[in-house]
């Protein structure tokens, strides 16, 4: 089975029609230049600490966006799936990666968003329709990241093959619980970026902990 990405349309899904025309995915960041210059996840890390201060106070605290940069411009192969939330519309755009080559491009879409990946788009579906397994994978916060999930890898190559997927996959939720899930989401999302860094050594245990027992784990908190 194709490998299965998530990447998501900017902050609130405003770049969805013209990347659909054009064939395309882009992602943000765009003060770091052309990541096909860049030698190292290490330099990756310092160019994002340099131009963005007021989002890094350290080199370390850009990992995650430095392992999300290099994934988009080295991981991406040609065929892999490609799942795109828009928040605006509530739909998910569903594609495959084109060819093997990262692009630069500010003059494309928006300078802020120059990092470019060629995208075959074969369907739009609403959040509705979405196979369970594939909306629940969306959950997290970042702007790339790789499905693990098996079934959500499955249902993935169920979608670009035309597959029907099962009803019981269908989520059955409500327009408002679907909202407050999503509005609760953004928030967290937002203070997690605000805090993070300010956060003591068992201020980060708690979060961690709550986050596991969310996820249905039962993890056992050391002692200070």
């Amino acid at each position: 089975m194709a490998r299965v990405w998530v990447i998501r349309f900017g902050n609130f899904g405003e770049f969805a029609d013209e990347c659909k025309s054009k064939g395309v995915i882009v992602i943000g960041w765009g003060k770091v230049g052309d990541l096909s210059l860049i030698r190292s996840k290490d330099e990756l890390r310092e160019k994002l600490y340099i131009n963005y201060p007021e989002n890094y106070k350290k080199a370390s605290s850009a990992g995650v966006a430095a392992g999300m940069l290099w994934q988009f411009s080295r991981d991406l192969s040609p065929n892999d799936i490609i799942i795109s939330p828009r928040k605006d519309t509530r739909e998910i755009l569903v594609g495959t990666v084109e060819d093997s080559q990262y692009l630069f491009d500010p003059n494309l879409i928006d300078r802020e968003y120059p990092h470019v990946r060629r995208v075959k788009w074969k369907k739009t579906i609403s959040y509705d329709s979405a196979p369970r397994e594939i909306w629940k994978s969306m959950t997290a916060w970042q702007t790339l990241f790789e499905l693990s999930s098996t079934e959500a890898i499955s249902a993935a190559n169920s979608l670009i093959s035309g597959a029907n997927t099962h009803p019981s996959s269908q989520i059955d939720l409500n327009t408002e619980t679907k909202d407050f899930y999503f509005d609760v989401k953004e928030k967290t999302k937002e203070f997690i970026i605000k805090h993070f860094d300010k956060l003591k050594g068992f201020e980060f245990q708690e979060i961690v902990g709550q986050t596991l027992k969310a996820a249905g784990f039962y993890p056992k908190p050391t002692k200070p």
